[in-house]
């Protein structure tokens, strides 16, 4: 569940419409990620309310959104006054999936818990260190992927870059082109944003 790469598979094996909304979010969050944080990290939050609904529902059996719903609707209601601890949690969460996954997966240096505490810590200093930063990074680093899975789900070509699965097929192409979405919406959502105080 904490493995980044089963949330880029997730995201690419949706059906076209969810995938295209998933395109629009994300590349909505590489251009106004640092002014609208707080609303995204709310949408965030109630789609995993939704998602923990249909499971909840299936359990039940009754229709996936008598459940879904308002399991959104409440968590929603119990973030809001907490979301200006967003950046914070958000930040410190990615980084220590992250680190966990590299770690664990990539150099193989040690038990996946105690790479995530690390990055966890490490993610939660830096946004509390330099939060708009952090801000910036983290809708970057979300908004690239998140355009990168959901891209080959949306357009479904038969085959060739715009295929389903092609970040795996074509891993230097989207390595280039994740790093040119990344780096580009660090330049744009500062630009955007000018304000010391914006994204808190």
């Amino acid at each position: 569940m904490l493995h980044p790469g089963n949330w880029l598979a997730a995201i690419d094996g949706l059906s076209r419409i969810p995938a295209i909304l998933v395109l629009g979010l994300s590349l909505s969050m590489l251009v106004f990620g640092l002014r609208f944080f707080r609303y995204y990290l709310l949408m965030g939050i109630g789609l995993g309310g939704w998602l923990l609904g249909t499971m909840l529902a299936g359990k039940m059996y009754v229709e996936g959104w008598y459940v879904a719903l308002p399991n959104a609707l409440i968590l929603i209601g119990i973030a809001l006054p907490f979301s200006k601890y967003g950046p914070p949690t958000a930040a410190g969460l990615l980084a220590g999936c992250g680190v966990g996954t590299i770690a664990t997966n990539v150099l193989d240096v040690g038990p996946f818990w105690m790479a995530f505490a690390i990055g966890l810590f490490g993610g939660v200093v830096m946004a509390v260190i330099a939060p708009r930063f952090t801000t910036v990074l983290f809708c970057a680093t979300c908004g690239a992927a998140g355009a990168i899975a959901s891209v080959g789900a949306a357009l479904r070509t038969s085959k060739g870059w715009l295929a389903p699965g092609a970040y795996v097929d074509y891993p230097v192409v989207y390595v280039i082109a994740g790093a040119t979405l990344f780096i580009t919406a660090m330049i744009v959502q500062v630009a955007l944003e000018p304000d010391a105080q914006a994204g808190r």
